[in-house]
């Protein structure tokens, strides 16, 4: 890398393109490489660089570049790290489901995995429902090992959002900390002005 920056010369010794100053090489790039460093230090750190990159490009063996490949296909380890980041934005977020077949999650998606197939929204709602029967095994999991509960009733709307909900939380000592889980979300409808509210 640091012999580009050089045009070599007779008598061992060769000339800086940057400043046309003759360095004495004998016989090795010793002394160019520090000239390169006390005289021209953003091109040797940009050459350190690319040195780097180039060291871990080829210390990537074909085997494991095939099994990087293997990885994204479906079903393959990767691939499955990819699908549960978007069914946990997708839900962390309150995002639509359909969002995957968005111009803007593929495009970049595809920039920075270019070999992973993004999944359809049928194959994402699968995924939310066996997430979600996992989730439910989890709490009640946890909510057996529990000896007391206290449920609390909130109405919550969603933020940027006109939508509410009424939620059922359960709150309880494990393990000597203060934890809480939401078991239920209904959707609460608005009630128009010709209705009884005592009725609602």
């Amino acid at each position: 890398m640091m012999k580009s920056n050089y045009l070599h010369l007779k008598n061992g010794t060769a000339k800086c393109k940057l400043c046309q100053k003759i360095i004495k090489t004998s016989g090795n790039s010793t002394n160019m490489s520090s000239h390169i460093k006390n005289k021209h230090y953003d091109t040797f750190v940009k050459c350190m660089q690319k040195k780097v990159s180039m060291k871990f490009r080829e210390n990537q063996t074909i085997e494991q570049s095939f099994r990087n490949i293997e990885a994204l296909k479906d079903n393959g380890q990767k691939a499955n790290e990819i699908y549960e980041a978007i069914v946990f934005m997708i839900c962390r977020d309150n995002m639509p489901v359909r969002c995957v077949e968005k111009e803007g999650l593929t495009h970049l998606l595809k920039k920075c995995v270019p070999q992973f197939k993004m999944p359809g929204r049928s194959k994402i709602t699968t995924m939310i429902e066996e997430k979600y029967s996992k989730s439910v095994d989890a709490v009640k999991k946890i909510l057996s090992e529990v000896e007391d509960v206290a449920f609390t009733c909130d109405a919550v709307t969603i933020t940027n959002s006109s939508r509410s909900f009424l939620t059922i939380t359960a709150h309880f000592i494990n393990k000597e900390c203060l934890e809480s889980i939401c078991l239920m979300a209904a959707r609460m409808d608005q009630i128009s002005d010709d209705e009884n509210s005592d009725d609602q």
